[in-house]
């Protein structure tokens, strides 16, 4: 029986000379066999490629890339042969222990060879140098963030499928993983990325519900899922490395805000909150919980916005209907002062130009760079009585 501790993976990242020079190496990657997913892939790694600068990087990636796959698909042939809630709970546990384990090894090495972050930030910057740089530690740091993003992947990628067996309270998303196993965010150059649904997963036939009123209440999402997907907000400059990274994390922080302000189901993930921000039309699977009347107002609010990239055909009729699946609600009368104070804070945290404040301590001053993300403290930065911080 296979042992599930991602052995293999474990022997390839020494990152040991498998050939002697880089015409070696690319004929033997052009002589591996790729492993595909026997199953529809639930994830998905979007690799900048300019950083894989040698041959050896690339014939690594194949082999790690193949012994995640080759895991993933013996692991689900087994449990779909056998199906019992104890084998899938044991394989599940040995799979996270190992993609722990292992992202534990690969941030050890990164401390190892890049201590200081300064070949990673060369590495992920807009116009990388790899003349003149050390290339065997760059190789290995390039490598360890790929391995990283891989076992990352096959947790989320068995996790998902197999929610059953532990239910979905639990469930780990894109950047928890990267905070629980590799202590840091989720990776802009070996981008990972929730793919959209081409087919109902394991756990969701799973778990559902087979009572006729649970059917009815699948047959909207699937006729949505099968329409021509929605307007996202074109949002992000991904041109400019630095405004793409504060755009991230404001729209972090107005996910965060929505939690808190029940405008969006709590159980929304963060890389699909991110989505809607990304300019492709695509689902991005919010479930809006506030009124028609505050999303209307807020959708329109920014597309007014000079920050949001305007779309012919995009509207906030267009986005409320087909993105959220509501009807849209121009009475703004409906709307209390205190829903529409909280659409200029959503306006204010998306502008990355608009410093944010920060919490100060009885002194007046501030507390370890600290931001106070208190709607009282960003209204009165809104209306400019307040002095204020980081850009973030």
């Amino acid at each position: 029986m296979y042992n599930f501790t991602l052995n293999r993976i474990h022997e390839l990242m020494a990152f040991d000379e498998a050939a002697s020079s880089d015409s070696e190496y690319m004929k033997a990657a052009g002589q591996l066999t790729s492993i595909k997913l026997e199953t529809t892939p639930l994830y998905g790694i979007e690799t900048n490629m300019a950083v894989m600068f040698t041959p050896k990087l690339r014939y690594y990636k194949i082999l790690v890339e193949n012994e995640v796959n080759r895991h993933l698909n013996e692991a689900n042939a087994l449990l779909e042969a056998d199906g019992s809630g104890d084998l899938t709970a044991f394989v599940l546990k040995k799979t996270r222990e190992a993609v722990q384990t292992l992202a534990n090894d690969a941030q050890r090495e990164l401390l190892f060879s890049d201590p200081d972050g300064s070949i990673w930030q060369n590495v992920s910057s807009l116009t990388p140098n790899f003349m003149g740089t050390d290339k065997a530690a760059t190789e290995r740091v390039v490598f360890m963030h790929h391995v990283t993003a891989e076992l990352i992947r096959c947790w989320l990628e068995l996790q998902d499928r197999h929610a059953h067996a532990t239910g979905t309270a639990g469930l780990f998303d894109i950047a928890l993983c990267y905070a629980s196993f590799a202590n840091s965010v989720p990776d802009n150059i070996f981008r990972l990325t929730r793919l959209e649904k081409q087919e109902e997963t394991h756990a969701t036939a799973t778990c559902a519900p087979t009572t006729s009123k649970a059917t009815k209440k699948k047959s909207p999402a699937k006729v949505n899922q099968d329409a021509n997907p929605p307007y996202t907000l074109d949002y992000y400059t991904k041109d400019r490395e630095n405004a793409f990274k504060m755009q991230r994390n404001r729209v972090l922080l107005v996910f965060k805000k929505f939690i808190e302000w029940k405008w969006i189901n709590k159980d929304t993930r963060p890389e699909d909150f991110e989505s809607f921000f990304s300019g492709k039309e695509r689902h991005c699977n919010i479930k809006w919980t506030a009124t028609n009347s505050i999303l209307t107002y807020l959708m329109k609010s920014l597309l007014e916005q000079a920050y949001i990239t305007k779309q012919t055909g995009c509207s906030a009729r267009s986005i409320v209907t087909n993105q959220f699946g509501k009807n849209p609600d121009n009475n703004y009368s409906r709307i209390d002062d205190a829903a529409k104070a909280k659409v200029k804070i959503t306006l204010l945290l998306l502008d990355i130009s608009k410093p944010l404040p920060e919490r100060r301590n009885a002194s007046g001053y501030s507390t370890e760079n600290d931001l106070d993300m208190s709607d009282k403290a960003l209204q009165e930065v809104y209306s400019g009585a307040m002095h204020v911080g980081k850009h973030t």
